[in-house]
């Protein structure tokens, strides 16, 4: 078959970089002619670095921080119409399970190599796609787009984002596997002519001439409305969410010298240990399993009741990767970065370590503080030791620095090791390593007597925290004695607390701990933020996307991450539920015979156990809160914002749902459901989020 060209490029024209990679089209015999546009340019742009353009060689789309944008010039197109639009992508890497890339129109008044958060070009109208399939790495990823978005006289701008929340996907940039659209086209419609009629001769004066008139064009049904219109020198806002729909959460920027939220990283527990698909992997066959590790934790019901979310097996250098996708889970929610718990100095552990460091690198704007534990192996070593393992993390660019060029140095336990011992490590660290240090002494007992021990050598304190409402409520208010030291304070928040093999718990009373703590630290004007943990399963207290809450606690620490942030509570945009509530009963007895624990006493705690439901709800305006346990209907007359309401936990399944003058505006069902006779004894409050 003989193939035509339609490019109407010039010579002149076919030397410029846009013409050189702009259009292919070919027609057959009666088929209808083709055509392929390739991206002019391509860029995408991350709150993460709000001011910076991404270079990369790769494109970087989520649903939240991240957007990519692609230049197409269809000066090329003229004369034709265009019938199919498909824009196609190469998928380099990408931890999604779900759909999908949505496109949007914008403008292309841009440049990749100037192109930054700070200046990117809002979308100019509704969706011109549907949501792609979920991407696999290396595959192409094909997406029909709505003609309307092509133009055939100019060039025209398109915005990718993403639908699922916490993934990371990394599409090809240059190249072959650049993006590109491919296009089916029919010439264009001329207008028919029209004869003049012309009347029979006659000796009456000539006839009017006659006009041609043009063709009526057939009515279009347009796929999508026509965007409203936006008045010249005005940006164009995002479209709002339809009611009742989920908006798209994205953390708040912190503002430059305002306070940071760090996450405790523990590294036992990373997204996988072995590499494996998650039903057959470490996790699974050894640390949920009662009799894994040859019976090793069987008297505690096993070592731990949740895990992280899998990633599956993957290529390549996965355990960087991965790490690189808990940065940028932990990133969207706007945690600033990681106090790294140090457990050892070889093995494992440390290798884990380095390799946090590496994908921090990678993610970019991620801060990570190491945090010598005073209770493992690491500080077992010599002052001058330790301190030649810590200059090794603070080579990487993630390293957190102050304001004034000094590495923030963390503990865990300060107390377990005495003031000589930390003063020896920070001075090898600044006169044999050049490295200048602030030293953060995190105590167990952040009693009067170890501040004031400990005041010569440190710049800030923080301790582990309570884990109780009760004990947010009412245990002192450290920030005032720290200041009264003229030291900074970290303030712990935790969700929860629940160590098996210790036998020791403490009752969390759902969300009401964690909120109680949020509000203490912001109140208090602490001036960093510890979430406790990000992920130690061992002792229930992670936020980490898992098994038993999804990313309930994380979309619960994004709000109030935002908060501590700009000191103001955020807009709420859209009305959303997050469900909490335990699959058995405190008193249940397991099936699997193992010892139990019994009344909560972790930290001393005076919070009685309690067997409830509770629907945490974020509201734009008053509503009705339907919560159905059971098959028992509670309803509440909620306010516009944040409420909590309770009910008591019944066997069965449990759901909310939300109404508005007689509109459902939000539903969520949980997923786990409340036994009478568990496998093992679990009291930790597994979640379900409608974000």
């Amino acid at each position: 078959m003989a193939a035509l060209v339609v490019s109407t490029f010039s010579a002149a024209q076919a030397s410029t970089p846009a013409a050189r990679t702009a259009v292919t089209a070919t027609t057959a015999a009666a088929d209808a002619p083709s055509a392929t546009l390739r991206a002019a340019d391509a860029g995408w742009t991350t709150s993460r670095a709000p001011d910076t353009p991404q270079r990369i060689n790769g494109l970087s789309v989520t649903a939240g921080q991240d957007r990519t944008y692609l230049k197409f010039d269809g000066q090329s197109l003229e004369g034709h119409a265009v019938t199919s639009a498909t824009l196609v992508l190469r998928v380099r890497s990408t931890t999604a399970t779900q759909p999908g890339v949505v496109v949007y129109p914008t403008s292309a008044d841009w440049s990749s190599s100037t192109l930054t958060r700070s200046n990117q070009p809002e979308r100019t109208g509704p969706a011109v796609s549907e949501p792609s399939p979920a991407p696999q790495p290396g595959a192409e990823l094909r997406i029909p787009v709505d003609v309307e978005a092509i133009s055939t006289d100019g060039t025209f701008g398109l915005r990718l984002e993403f639908v699922q929340r916490y993934i990371r996907l990394l599409l090809e940039r240059h190249g072959a596997d650049a993006p590109r659209l491919e296009l089916s086209l029919t010439p264009a419609a001329a207008p028919a002519p029209v004869t003049p009629s012309v009347p029979a001769p006659t000796p009456e004066p000539e006839p009017e001439p006659v006009v041609p008139t043009e063709p009526e064009p057939a009515p279009v049904t347009p796929t999508q409305p026509d965007p409203e219109p936006v008045t010249p020198g005005e940006p164009e806002p995002e479209p709002a969410p339809a009611p009742g729909a989920p908006s798209e959460p994205e953390p708040a920027p912190r503002p430059d010298g305002g306070p940071l939220v760090f996450a405790h990283y523990f590294t036992p527990y990373p997204l996988s240990l072995d590499n494996k698909p998650a039903d057959s992997d470490y996790y699974a066959r050894n640390y949920l399993d009662p009799s894994g590790e040859n019976g090793k934790f069987a008297e505690w019901g096993g070592l731990l009741r949740d895990r992280p979310l899998s990633p599956g097996a993957s290529k390549g250098d996965w355990e960087v990767a991965n790490f690189v996708t808990e940065i940028e889970q932990a990133q969207s929610a706007g945690i600033d970065g990681w106090t790294l718990d140090l457990l050892s100095s070889s093995g494992r552990n440390w290798t884990a370590a380095l390799q946090v460091m590496e994908a921090a690198d990678q993610v970019g704007d991620f801060y990570v503080v190491p945090m010598v534990d005073a209770t493992a192996t690491f500080s077992d070593g010599s002052p001058e030791s330790v301190a030649a393992l810590l200059s090794q993390l603070y080579e990487y660019d993630s390293a957190y620095q102050e304001e004034d060029g000094e590495y923030l140095l963390s503990s865990f336990k300060a107390e377990g090791k005495p003031v000589s011992w930390w003063k020896q490590v920070i001075a090898s660290l600044e006169s044999k390593h050049g490295l200048p240090i602030t030293f953060q002494a995190l105590f167990l007992d952040a009693s009067d007597a170890n501040m004031r021990s400990f005041a010569p050598i440190a710049d800030g304190f923080s301790n582990w925290g309570t884990r109780t409402e009760h004990g947010a409520l009412t245990r002192p208010d450290y920030a005032a004695r720290a200041a009264a030291l003229d030291r900074t304070w970290m303030e712990p928040v935790a969700v929860q607390d629940i160590r098996y093999k210790d036998a020791r718990w403490a009752e969390a009373s759902n969300t009401a701990g964690v909120r109680a703590q949020w509000e203490r630290a912001i109140t208090q004007g602490a001036d960093y933020v510890q979430i406790v943990t990000w992920n130690d399963y061992s002792e229930s207290t992670q936020v980490a996307p898992s098994m038993a809450h999804g990313t309930a606690f994380l979309d619960l620490m994004r709000y109030y991450v935002s908060w501590y942030h700009t000191g103001s509570p955020p807009a709420i945009t859209s009305d959303e539920v997050v469900l909490t509530h335990r699959t058995q009963f405190v008193d249940a007895r397991p099936s699997f015979s193992h010892n139990l624990m019994g009344a909560p006493t972790l930290g001393g705690t005076s919070t009685a156990p309690r067997d409830t439901v509770e629907a945490l709800v974020w509201l734009t305006a008053p509503a009705t809160v339907e919560v159905t346990v059971g098959g028992t209907v509670t309803r509440f007359e909620a306010p516009a914002g944040v409420s909590a309401h309770t009910v008591p936990l019944e066997l069965g399944t449990a759901s909310v749902t939300v109404d508005r003058g007689g509109a459902e505006v939000a539903a969520l069902v949980s997923p786990h459901e409340v036994v009478a006779r568990p496998y093992v004894q679990d009291l930790q409050y597994w979640a379900a989020s409608s974000w």
